[in-house]
C-alpha cells in the first residue's frame, strides 16, 4: 500500500513540473505575440528627410512652398518699385509746379502779409461778368509765431442794382458782419474789410493770451469761455472763480465768486475787492504773466 502512495506521489511531483514548466512557456508565447517588433534604432526611417515622400507629396511639400516664396517676393519687390516710382513721380510734378508757379506764390505771399487779399471767384454761369469776388483775411499768432487759419468772404453783386452784398463767409457770426456790410461794403469797401479784420485780430489776441493762461495753470484751476472770449471764467483750486468780462482791448469787468482761498481758508471780502480792482482794467498784452503777478500780491498761490 504505501510502495503505490509512494508511486502516486512521484507521478503527481513530475505532472506539477511539467504543468509549471507548460505554464511559463505558454506565458512567454504570449507576451511575444502582443509585444510589437523592435527595430534597431539605425532601421528607423528618418521621416523628417523629405526623400522618403512620394513624388506627388514632395512637390506639394517643396516646390509649392519655394513658388509661393517667389511670387511673396516678387509682391513685395514689385510693392517697392511702385512706391519709388510714385514717390519719383511727385518730386517731378512738385518740381514742375513750383518752377510754373513759385513767382506767383511768392508774389501772393507778399500780398497778403498785408492781411487782406481779394481774388476772383470763378462763375461758369456768369457769361464773362464777374459777379463774384473773394476776400481773405489773414491773422498773426505772436505767441506761436505763426498765421493762423484764414477767414473768406464771397462777395455778389445783385443783377438789377449792381450792389454788393455779404454771399458766403467763414467769419464768426458774432463779428458783425452784416451791420457793417449795411453801413460800409457798396460805399466805403476798403472801410468794410479793415473793420472786419480788426474785429479777426482782437479776437485772436484774446484767443491767444487766455490760450497761454490755460496751458499754465496747474490742475484742478482751469479756464473756460465762450467763442467769442467776452466772458472767461477761471476757476483757481475748485475753490474760488474768477469770471472776467472782456472788451475789445481790456478787461471791463470782473466778479470774484467763492469765500475759501486755495488753502481752504476764508477769502475775504477785502481780498475779493482787491481782486476785482486789481483785474479792471488790465489790458490782453501780457496779461498771462500779470495774472499770477496779481494773485501773489494778493497772497494767493496756484
Amino acid at each position: 500500500m504505501k510502495a503505490e502512495i509512494s508511486l502516486l506521489q512521484t507521478e503527481i511531483d513530475q505532472l506539477s513540473e511539467r504543468y509549471e514548466r507548460l505554464q511559463k512557456e505558454s506565458n512567454k508565447a504570449n507576451k511575444d505575440a502582443t509585444a510589437p517588433e523592435q527595430l534597431p534604432i539605425e532601421e528607423h526611417p528618418d521621416l523628417t528627410n523629405h526623400q522618403y515622400f512620394e513624388e506627388l507629396i514632395n512637390g506639394i511639400m517643396i516646390k509649392g512652398i519655394t513658388e509661393q516664396e517667389r511670387l511673396d517676393k516678387e509682391k513685395l519687390e514689385g510693392h517697392y518699385k511702385r512706391r519709388k516710382l510714385a514717390r519719383e513721380k511727385n518730386v517731378k510734378d512738385y518740381e514742375a509746379l513750383k518752377s510754373q508757379f513759385l513767382d506767383k506764390v511768392q508774389l501772393e505771399s507778399c500780398y497778403r502779409l498785408g492781411g487782406i487779399t481779394a481774388f476772383p471767384v470763378n462763375d461758369p454761369s456768369a457769361d464773362d461778368e464777374d459777379r463774384f469776388l473773394g476776400i481773405r483775411f489773414d491773422t498773426y499768432d505772436v505767441y506761436s509765431g505763426k498765421y493762423t487759419t484764414p477767414h473768406y468772404i464771397i462777395l455778389k453783386k445783385r443783377v438789377k442794382t449792381n450792389d454788393w452784398y455779404v454771399f458766403k463767409t467763414t467769419v464768426p457770426n458774432f463779428i458783425p458782419v452784416n451791420a457793417l456790410s449795411t453801413q460800409f461794403l457798396n460805399t466805403e469797401m476798403f472801410k468794410f474789410v479793415s473793420e472786419i479784420r480788426r474785429h479777426l485780430i482782437l479776437l485772436q489776441v484774446k484767443k491767444s493770451v487766455f490760450g497761454v493762461l490755460s496751458l499754465k495753470l496747474q490742475t484742478p484751476s482751469r479756464l473756460d469761455s465762450d467763442l467769442s472770449f467776452t466772458k472767461v471764467n477761471i476757476n483757481v483750486q475748485n475753490k474760488f472763480e474768477i469770471v472776467l468780462i472782456c472788451g475789445e482791448k481790456s478787461i471791463s469787468s470782473v466778479i470774484v465768486i467763492g469765500d475759501k482761498d486755495q488753502s481752504g481758508g476764508l477769502l475775504t471780502k477785502v481780498t475779493r475787492r482787491k481782486l476785482e480792482l486789481a483785474f479792471r482794467g488790465c489790458k490782453y498784452s501780457g496779461f498771462e504773466k500779470q495774472f499770477f503777478e496779481i494773485l501773489k500780491n494778493c497772497q494767493i498761490s496756484i
